[in-house]
């Protein structure tokens, strides 16, 4: 067979008979052979692969939303490539290595997962020609796109669920100020305690306290927030991972009980968190 029939084969379009095809397929099974898909990016300009790019995975959020995701991907015959930048805040000169890493193989496409660009990193990428998705962080470059819940309403909704539940006195607990989810998250929640006529909630972080979507921040919040005489009757964690530590904290260093002396809600729905919503 020459040269073009075999490499027809291993196109699912191919012009190929099906016999052909089969022949060709089954001698490859038997030699082991596998495409190169390094090469065959080369020839058709198409390189299969989405970049991932990621600067916090101590939130158990992400690494199931990369798990889902790859998995999708896969799926649909793409090649998934991580590349990890310093979280928010740190130096810019690590995030422009990752993209130029990423960049330098040509990705069809860049998800942005746990970190938000500069408007020059996602410049560096649309003249590259590589499409840019943000995917849980609205991006500050207004050119690029993004998925994301509805924060505000899902912060207002958990407001009414524990003020429904006879809570007045009420905390937030936020991660880091600069994300996104938490300023929605903590905007509907406090806006809607505001049109229910409560005082404004409790707040963790303080004013410059930095904060972080983690167990440790989550613990942080509940010695900062439970050991005073004004307690609140009711917390809302803008991410599940701080409520798990908020919640353990509440049990183990204050003795309280989940949900009838206190109660806390999350927001994410990680799958560790199933199993802790009563007690």
């Amino acid at each position: 067979m020459s040269v073009a029939t075999v490499a027809r084969a291993f196109h699912p379009g191919g012009a190929i008979a099906a016999e052909t095809r089969a022949l060709v397929l089954r001698r490859a099974e038997e030699l082991g052979y596998h495409p190169n898909a390094l090469a065959r990016g080369m020839i058709t300009r198409r390189t299969r692969i989405v970049g991932v790019v990621v600067s916090d995975l101590a939130n158990p959020f992400y690494p199931a939303a990369l798990e889902r995701l790859t998995s999708r991907l896969q799926g649909a015959g793409y090649n998934t490539m991580l590349v990890m930048t310093e979280p928010e805040g740190a130096a810019a000169a690590s995030e422009a290595a990752a993209l130029r890493l990423l960049l330098s193989y040509q990705p069809e496409c860049a998800i942005v997962l746990a970190t938000t660009l500069s408007s020059a990193a996602s410049r560096a990428c649309r003249e590259a020609g590589t499409p840019l998705l943000f995917l849980n962080r609205h991006p500050s470059d207004p050119e690029a796109a993004a998925i994301v819940c509805d924060n505000a309403q899902g912060g207002a909704a958990l407001a009414d669920h524990l003020i429904d539940r006879g809570a007045t006195r009420l905390a937030f607990v936020g991660g880091r100020a600069d994300a996104s989810t938490h300023a929605e998250r903590r905007a509907g929640f406090l806006g809607r305690c505001a049109e229910r006529g409560l005082p404004p909630p409790l707040e963790w972080p303080g004013e410059g306290v930095a904060g972080a979507f983690t167990y440790a921040a989550g613990q942080a919040a509940a010695q900062a927030l439970l050991a005073g005489p004004d307690r609140p009757q009711a917390v809302f964690c803008a991410s599940d991972i701080l409520a798990i530590g908020f919640q353990e904290a509440a049990r183990g260093r204050f003795g309280l009980r989940v949900p009838r002396d206190l109660a806390i809600a999350g927001f994410d729905d990680i799958p560790m968190a199933a199993g802790r919503r009563t007690t």
